[in-house]
């Protein structure tokens, strides 16, 4: 919650990235507490996509690590 409070300062794009991820998780959190038999239910979802979802968050760690050492 505190993401959503303090930091609204968007003069990069990590800062971006920052906010949004926290929107983003705050909205799933609110998703799963009110309606979480909706949240839940999982799409059939292909190998294919499982693999690129997971080299996309790596890639996106990466850059947050790399980025917040050399700010």
């Amino acid at each position: 919650m505190s993401i959503l409070i303090q930091h609204f300062r968007w003069g990069n794009l990590l800062e971006i990235l920052v906010t949004l991820i926290g929107i983003f998780t705050t909205i799933k959190g609110a998703g799963l507490i009110v309606i979480p038999e909706v949240m839940l239910r999982s799409p059939k979802t292909s190998k294919q996509a499982l693999k690129f979802s997971g080299v996309g968050f790596v890639a996106l760690g990466i850059y947050l690590s790399y980025a917040i050492y050399s700010y």
